[in-house]
């Protein structure tokens, strides 16, 4: 799932969605971390509701991988620290632009992609 964290979308995955799945189904939860309620889908995995969970999405990236790794610990469950979008496509863009905006900033000249004036 994919989608931004909202009030609206705040634990829109929780004990009573996941009841609603089919046995083996596998969660992938590539939003903001509070998007799902990670209890829940653990205990889901140890019951063996769920036959996978996949998340990229913590909160302050190392030590959340940390705790991540340690609630799914013993279950068919990927943490990671908020990588999954990392192809070398996506890298290679962000290294054309980072460059442009450095070229940009040394002539005096604003950055394409300014967030700020």
């Amino acid at each position: 799932m994919h989608v931004p964290l909202t009030d609206e979308t705040r634990h829109i995955i929780g004990k009573d969605q996941v009841a609603m799945m089919k046995d083996g189904a596998i969660v992938v939860n590539t939003s903001r971390r509070d998007v799902v309620d990670e209890s829940a889908l653990s205990e889901a995995l140890r019951d063996g509701k769920l036959y996978g969970v996949g998340i990229d999405v913590p909160k302050t990236c190392e030590e959340q991988a940390e705790e991540l790794s340690e609630m799914f610990k013993g279950c068919n469950a990927v943490t990671t620290s908020h990588v999954a979008s990392g192809s070398g496509q996506l890298m290679g863009r962000f290294i054309e632009r980072l460059s442009e905006s450095v070229r940009r900033h040394v002539a005096g000249e604003h950055p394409r992609f300014l967030v700020t004036p």
